[in-house]
């Protein structure tokens, strides 16, 4: 059988966990990762589904027995008490992590959770999760693993030189680490105004408007897959070396009316005869999911050290 991952952001009371499990399953990984960062020890006894409604309007019904750990199997079978959860959702496998948490509600009602700790200070010994989690708090941008892991990097480089970094310290090391919010170096790479639109039976799309590039105003107009593949293609025709996007996220933030979109793009960068290569993050966010994707591209280069080619369009 093979394993699954559960990697998400929890809301615990009126706090979000960042939480990640492995198992057989997604609900055996959910199950390892509520036991790992909260401390919730409880085992899967049965789980069934079934659908609700047909076409487009089905979702799946889950429904979920937990019990108590035990050594023995049996003993698991024969346990006297146990908890039921009920899952409904339009994704099967979100329909099961939904009755899974139903059931561990039941099962744990008043009992105190461990102390999530996003008021303390961070050091060497602190894990990858709850700097996660103090982002998402603090920002409410739930990191792509890998940008996670990038973050924490950092943040153990300057526990060492420093001991022991401060909450406020942890968000404004992550705002001068990834340029989120502080303007820098926006006269260099940026989203000024842009159209974009679906070229229809070729499969393409074209990006055009106004970008500042190198800290020098262009009108540029690219084609790509995408709006993003756009806007790279764009940058590699006035850049000394290439860059590409090794990795897109994006999610919501907020509902309704204030929702925006948070993006985040991983740049590799390479020089011409590669001479040097790096990776660099960009986030943003924007009530337009396409502007928000653009401007975390925009972002990437300005973090990625890279030259704007000397003559417009030349190669």
């Amino acid at each position: 059988m093979s394993a699954a991952s559960f990697d998400g952001t929890l809301s615990v009371d009126v706090c979000c966990v960042s939480s990640a499990g492995m198992g057989n399953g997604p609900l055996s990984a959910l199950l390892d990762a509520l036991r790992t960062h909260l401390d919730i020890d409880l085992s899967l006894r049965e789980y069934t589904e079934h659908a609700i409604g047909t076409g487009q309007d089905a979702k799946a019904a889950s429904y979920v027995e937990l019990v108590a750990p035990t050594q023995d199997v049996k003993d698991m079978r024969r346990a006297t008490e146990s908890w039921w959860g009920v899952g409904v959702d339009a994704d099967i496998a979100a329909s099961g992590l939904r009755a899974v948490l139903s059931a561990v509600n039941s099962a744990i009602g008043d009992r105190a959770l461990p102390e999530l700790k996003l008021s303390v200070g961070f050091n060497a010994k602190s894990g990858q999760a709850d700097i996660a989690s103090a982002i998402v708090n603090s920002l409410g941008l739930e990191l792509p693993r890998r940008l996670q892991a990038s973050f924490f990097e950092v943040v153990q480089r300057a526990a060492r030189d420093s001991g022991e970094i401060s909450y406020t310290d942890l968000i404004t090391l992550f705002r001068e680490t990834y340029g989120y919010e502080t303007h820098d170096n926006e006269d260099r790479f940026a989203v000024k105004t842009f159209k974009f639109e679906n070229l229809g039976g070729s499969g393409g799309s074209k990006l055009s408007g106004d970008f500042l590039i190198n800290g020098k105003p262009e009108h540029i107009e690219a084609q790509g897959n995408g709006p993003l593949s756009a806007a790279v293609a764009a940058l590699n025709s006035r850049l000394e070396g290439k860059v590409s996007i090794r990795e897109y996220a994006e999610h919501s933030i907020g509902e309704g009316s204030e929702v925006k979109a948070a993006s985040y793009v991983e740049f590799a960068y390479e020089a011409d005869g590669g001479a040097k290569k790096l990776n660099a993050w960009g986030i943003a966010t924007d009530t337009d999911i396409t502007a928000s994707g653009l401007k975390a591209v925009m972002c990437a280069a300005r973090r990625v050290d890279c030259v704007v080619r000397q003559i417009f369009g030349e190669k």
